[in-house]
């Protein structure tokens, strides 16, 4: 259930806008798992969907980038759409 139900629900495209716009500006490149990871918290908690199964194998770097993207989507909190502040 969404936390912000005045808010609109932003689409899938504008999440993928928002971690597009993460890693430009001189932050530090992250990975494509890493991104993935962040995408699959961001588009949970917004859209309402079932956390996706990992695609990597446990225990592989693939695996370690797409946890830490996670945390970091759950960590620095969440982004704000629809024209909040």
């Amino acid at each position: 259930m969404r936390a912000f139900k005045d808010i609109p629900a932003p689409t899938v495209e504008e999440i993928d806008e928002h971690i597009a716009d993460l890693f430009t500006g001189g932050r530090t490149v992250r990975s494509e798992q890493y991104k993935k990871g962040m995408r699959s918290i961001y588009v949970h908690y917004y859209l309402g969907t079932p956390l996706e199964t990992i695609p990597y194998v446990i225990g592989t770097c693939e695996a370690d980038a797409y946890f830490a993207g996670q945390t970091e989507a759950k960590t620095h909190g969440k982004p704000q759409f629809g024209g909040a502040s």
